[in-house]
């Protein structure tokens, strides 16, 4: 565990001093303030309370049958309908501060192994009594570790803003939703750490990209869409989805802090009964993101 430690915050100080995290910490904040001042001021000048609550909102009661509202693909798509405005700039903040924590998570861990390796410092830690695997944990304990002062840097600016603009945020749900949502960043950085070692760190960046927007569920619903109903080849698609990373499971899960199902809900919404389902994926379940996240790690 000692060499572990070190190792790990050893490379905790490189990636604090590297131009690249705290150009991706400024790029968050200046897109929380966006979100969070300028856009929720406009909805406020737009929209009044009253035709904010205009229109059934999903789990709405209704009061003439007594059963819930739900989403109809034939009214259109309009987000503001099924959701408070509120909710969803915090939602929208929410989705750019683990966004860019996915990405900055896939760029650090191309470089931490290469950095070493060009410097040719892996090779005093290679000839010490440690091996390959503490290595690997030290320098993924390091990454995930600044990984975390992001999204603490992050979150804590975007509930600063919800305050100052006036909001009322519910600071233990932006908070469980983030704590949910680094899930992805940590199973990415893991991913692409573990990647790095078979091939070039460029082309573990570029697979890790590619299957961080394929996993979601938009691009579950587009591999789908091309790969099933355009290209006609189910097979080859279904095992593209049980080899995917569970991002879809992930983003449910954090979203159902702000409303429940509003992920599947906001799909739905954009491209009708062609959205993925559960059924299409071998993951739906929380529990099956830590046993993917141990397989990665094994």
């Amino acid at each position: 565990m000692v060499p572990i430690f070190y190792i790990g915050k050893r490379t905790l100080n490189d990636i604090l001093r590297t131009a690249l995290f705290w150009v991706t910490v400024t790029i968050a904040i200046a897109l929380i303030f966006v979100v969070l001042f300028v856009a929720w001021r406009n909805v406020q000048k737009i929209t009044t309370h009253e035709e904010k609550r205009d229109g059934p909102f999903i789990g709405q009661i209704d009061e003439q049958d007594g059963r819930g509202r739900h989403f109809d693909p034939d009214d259109g798509f309009d987000p503001t309908k099924y959701m408070d405005p509120e909710k969803l700039m915090i939602q929208i903040a929410y989705s750019d501060t683990i966004g860019l924590a996915n990405i900055l998570a896939i760029f650090i861990m191309i470089g931490i192994l290469s950095r070493d390796v060009d410097r040719k410092t892996i090779d005093m830690l290679v000839t010490r009594p440690v091996s390959r695997g503490q290595i690997f944990l030290g320098k993924l304990a390091g990454g995930w570790a600044a990984i975390a002062v992001f999204l603490a840097i992050v979150a804590t600016w975007g509930v600063i803003c919800q305050y100052v603009v006036g909001m009322k945020p519910d600071v233990k749900t932006y908070y469980s939703a983030c704590a949910i949502g680094a899930l992805q960043p940590l199973l990415l950085g893991a991913m692409t750490l573990t990647f790095t070692t078979w091939m070039r760190g460029s082309l573990a960046g570029l697979l890790m990209t590619v299957s961080m927007i394929a996993s979601t569920n938009l691009g579950l619903w587009v591999t789908k869409m091309i790969g099933v109903n355009v290209l006609k080849l189910e097979y080859p698609v279904q095992v593209l989805f049980r080899i995917q990373p569970p991002m879809n499971v992930i983003g449910k899960y954090a979203t159902d802090n702000f409303q429940k199902d509003i992920s599947e809900i906001m799909v739905t919404g954009m491209f009708g009964d062609t959205a993925p389902s559960a059924a299409d994926g071998l993951y739906s379940e929380m529990w099956h993101v830590w046993v993917y996240l141990g397989v990665v790690i094994l």
